[in-house]
Parts: C-alpha cells; sequence; structure tokens
C-alpha cells in the first residue's frame, strides 16, 4: 500500500509539470513591419512596392518625380544624397523627404578663336540664366587679339558676359605685321643702283603673309619696263623720304609700281616719280602710257599719303585685268606734273577719291586731273570723289567721258562733291558727258579758262555748288542733258553768262543765286 501511494504521488507531480510548463508558454504575435511615410512638397514620390507598411529588411525603390518648372535636388530625413531613384532597406520605421527647388534654366556658352585661346571665369557645361562669365583672350605668339564677334561686341579685353541665352562667341585676332626692310634684300636707295630686283625680292617673300615690305629714306631706281611688281594681302610702307624713281626708258609703256589681278594691298607714304624729265624716246602723238601706278583686276586696294610725279603718262591709272577691278580707295595722294593725266579711270566698280590733289597735268592729250573715261565695252561705276583739289591742269579738271559711237559703255552712280576745281585752262572745271545721272554737289569751280560745269549727263544732282569767275558758262546744260536738279548753286561772274539751258527742257534750274 505504502508502495501505490508513492507512484500516485509522482504521477501528480509530473502532471503538475507538465501542466505548468504549458501555461508559460509565450504567445506567436507574427513577422516584425516598419512603417515608411514620405514627404515631397512641389513634386511626387513613387514607392516601389507602394505599401504602408513593410517586412523588417525590405527593399524599396523611391523615385521622385518634380512638379512643373521644379526639379529634385536631394533627399532628406532618413535619406541622403541625390540618387534617384533610390532603393532604401527598411531596416525601422522611417521618415524620407524628397527635396525640390525651382526650375533654373540653363545655357550654352560656346567660345571660338583661331589664332589664340579664350580663357572662361567660370568654366561649366551648361550655366544657370543671368550667370555672368569672365572671358580672356590670349593671343598666339605673332598675333594679337582685336575684337569680339557672333553675340559680343567690342574690343574689351576680359570681357564679362552674362549668360541669358545659348551663346556662339568668337575672339578675333590679327597677324602682327612684320616689317622686312628692302635693305636686307641688298636694296642700296643711293639713287644710281638698279634696286628692282632687291625690292622684288621683298615684296615675294612678303606678299601673301598680310606684313609689310618697308622701304627706308633714300632714292631706290626702279626699271619701269620690268615694275615693282606687287603681291596679293600685303602693305608696302615708305619713309617719308623714300623715292621709288623710275630710271629713264625709251618705252611708252610702263609703270613704276604695278598692281595686276591681286586682293587686298596696302601702299603708303613716300613718293613714286616717273622719268618724264629723262625719257629717252620721241614724243610722239598719242603716247603717255607710261604711269606711276597701273591698279587692274585688283580687289580691295588702297593707296595713301604720298606723291606721284613726272611720270610719262598718268599718274595713276585704274584699268581691266582679267577681272574687274573693285574697291579702290585713293587717300591723300598728290598727283603732280604728270604728262598725259593725273589720274585715269578706265574701268572699276566701287571707288573713292578723296582728300588729294590733282595738279600741274601737262604735256599731251587729254591733260584732265581725273578722267573717268571707259575703252569701249567697259564700265566705270560707284566713284565718289570727294574733298579733292584738282587745279592748275592744262585741260579740263574732272572729266567723265563716253565717247560718241561707244556701245555697251558707261560712267553710272558718280558723285563728286567738296571738292575745289580752279585754273584748269581748257574745256571746263567739271565735264559730265555720259547717259547715266552724276551728282556734282558743294564743289568751288572756278577761274577755269572755259566753261564751270558742262552737263551732257541726265537725272543728276546739281546742288550747293559755288561758280565764279570761270571764262565761259558758269553751267551749260547741253542739248542731250533732261530730268536734271539745277537748284541752290551761287552762279557769279562768269564772262559769258551763269546758267545756259541748250536742251529742250525738262531740267530743274531754279532757285539759283545768279547775280
Amino acid at each position: 500500500m505504502i508502495k501505490m501511494k508513492g507512484l500516485k504521488l509522482v504521477l501528480i507531480l509530473a502532471i503538475t509539470s507538465v501542466v505548468s510548463f504549458a501555461g508559460c508558454k509565450k504567445k506567436d504575435t507574427g513577422p516584425i513591419t516598419n512603417a515608411l511615410k514620405i514627404t515631397a512638397a512641389n513634386g511626387t514620390v513613387v514607392k516601389n512596392p507602394n505599401q504602408e507598411v513593410y517586412e523588417n529588411g525590405a527593399h524599396v525603390q523611391l523615385t521622385a518625380t518634380a512638379n512643373a518648372n521644379y526639379t529634385f535636388s536631394s533627399w532628406g530625413g532618413d535619406a541622403a544624397g541625390t540618387a534617384n531613384p533610390l532603393t532604401i532597406t527598411m531596416d525601422a520605421n522611417k521618415n524620407i523627404v524628397a527635396n525640390f527647388t525651382v526650375k533654373v534654366d540653363t545655357y550654352s556658352l560656346m567660345v571660338t578663336a583661331t589664332n589664340g585661346t579664350v580663357a572662361k571665369k567660370q568654366d561649366l557645361a551648361v550655366y544657370n540664366s543671368g550667370t555672368s562669365v569672365q572671358l580672356s583672350a590670349i593671343p598666339n605668339s605673332g598675333y594679337t587679339f582685336t575684337s569680339w564677334s557672333g553675340d559680343a561686341t567690342g574690343n574689351a579685353n576680359p570681357l564679362t558676359i552674362s549668360v541669358n541665352a545659348n551663346k556662339n562667341i568668337v575672339a578675333n585676332f590679327a597677324a602682327i605685321p612684320h616689317n622686312l626692310d628692302v635693305r636686307s634684300k641688298g636694296a642700296k636707295g643711293d639713287g644710281v643702283t638698279d634696286d628692282t630686283a632687291a625690292l622684288q625680292a621683298a615684296v615675294d617673300q612678303i606678299g601673301g603673309t598680310n606684313d609689310t615690305v618697308f622701304v627706308s629714306n633714300g632714292t631706290y631706281m626702279i626699271h619701269p619696263s620690268v615694275h615693282l611688281n606687287l603681291k596679293s594681302n600685303m602693305t608696302l610702307k615708305m619713309a617719308n623720304g623714300a623715292v621709288l624713281k623710275a630710271i629713264p626708258v625709251s618705252s611708252d609703256g610702263y609703270a613704276v609700281v604695278n598692281l595686276s589681278n591681286i586682293q587686298n594691298v596696302t601702299i603708303i607714304g613716300g613718293k613714286v616719280e616717273g622719268e618724264r624729265g629723262g625719257h629717252t624716246g620721241a614724243a610722239v602723238a598719242g603716247d603717255g602710257h607710261g604711269h606711276g601706278f597701273t591698279i587692274l583686276g585688283t580687289d580691295n586696294i588702297m593707296v595713301k599719303d604720298l606723291t606721284v610725279k613726272n611720270c610719262w603718262g598718268d599718274g595713276i591709272y585704274v584699268g581691266k585685268g582679267t577681272v574687274m577691278t573693285k574697291n579702290v580707295t585713293i587717300d591723300n595722294v598728290i598727283s603732280d606734273n604728270n604728262r598725259r593725266q593725273g589720274m585715269s579711270v578706265v574701268m572699276v566698280d566701287g571707288m573713292v577719291v578723296k582728300n588729294s590733289v590733282f595738279k600741274n597735268t601737262n604735256g599731251t592729250d587729254p591733260q584732265a586731273g581725273i578722267d573717268l573715261e571707259p575703252n569701249l565695252g567697259n564700265t566705270v561705276n560707284n566713284v565718289k570723289i570727294l574733298n579733292c583739289q584738282v587745279i592748275d591742269n592744262a585741260h579740263a579738271g574732272i572729266v567723265l567721258w563716253v565717247s560718241s559711237g561707244f556701245t555697251n559703255t558707261y560712267v553710272t552712280n558718280v558723285t563728286i562733291d567738296g571738292c575745289t576745281v580752279d585754273r584748269n585752262m581748257q574745256s571746263a572745271g567739271i565735264v559730265a558727258v555720259t547717259r547715266s545721272p552724276t551728282n556734282i554737289t558743294n564743289n568751288k569751280v572756278r577761274n577755269n579758262a572755259h566753261y564751270g560745269l558742262v552737263i551732257e549727263s541726265s537725272n543728276g544732282a546739281i546742288t550747293g555748288n559755288t561758280i565764279t569767275d570761270n571764262g565761259r558758262w558758269g553751267i551749260e546744260l547741253r542739248a542731250v542733258a533732261h530730268g536734271n536738279n539745277v537748284t541752290g548753286n551761287t552762279v557769279l561772274r562768269n564772262v559769258s553768262g551763269q546758267i545756259v539751258d541748250r536742251t529742250s527742257g525738262n531740267n530743274t534750274i531754279v532757285p539759283n543765286t545768279t547775280n
């Protein structure tokens, strides 16, 4: 009996232990989850997957999209950086902020520079609108900065610009001129030695470089039948005391300096002298083709600040090459004591003659100061003669002439303004025998042996001139002239009378001051 009681006690204790253990077991609550809160002003954020809560350790991709006129800038709160989209790990509850900023327009800035470089201060791929950028132009060796072009102007260096649009800016550089003295090529300048070959060697070296052949003081003898033949893209600069003097020859046709079928040449300073005083050929009727300068078939030529004198023919001859001669400027030139013409213009399109003196032409006809007279089939077009003195020539002062019977031959669009035409000894101060309009304005035409003005052109303006003390009529309009406006002139003390209109009419000739 005692043994049974012991067995019962053991069973009771065992059952009690099982019941006690079962009563202490922890309740199952499921997996851990974390909440994700997104704040996005001025934009939206898409969650992938899109849930309110996520299991611990889950990965979520966040993609920020800006509203109009804004741009995503960064993440804040429980995230950082600018990656978009951004993947996060949900290992805790998270509050994430998507930051957006107002969008700023951006623009590009392209700078082009040849023969130099440009430093940009700030140097960025694109610029926010209104950004100030400083540009500094740096020339290569042998060049100098000249200007900005494209979307900038002027020559300030450095230049500060505001990038408020896409901009293309060009920095322009020019070669620093190099002077090659002709004496380095063996020229003597002693008034005796034939320096033709030495000067030509200098020209041949410099031609095409935009550099300068320099002729220092001295008298350099040039064989005029050989010429000094200039090249394109160069300057011939002569010192004030430099003379290119023709060696006497018997030939009637020559030039001391020849410009033929070339472009972009400047001749400046010094003197060019012909050989009329020592010419070895006999003078015959119709000769006179030994010139100081011949300008033939050229483009963009400047002759400036020099004297051309004592030529057997013309001081300057502008005519036909293989192409039309264009864009010639004669500025502050003295043409003196040349035998045939001060200057002949036979073919050109675009010429300005200004601030120059044409005087003392004498020896063989036409003997005019300036003669615009095309050969058969040629055209002289777009010529301005401004502020010149045309004085003491043996024949007319300024002539515009198309020979009778010449077809397809024209002198057109000529202006003579602000000139003094004085003491020319035959014909007239100014003669315009051309079918096209001629504008003769604001000139002083006086003391010429015959007429002041002879007009056989049409539809031109003869206004503002002072025409006095000429040997015949002050203004004579001849039979073919019509449609001219002859007004506002002061015409006084001319021997035959002041104004005569020999046409059938159609010219306006009032009001003028005639007494």
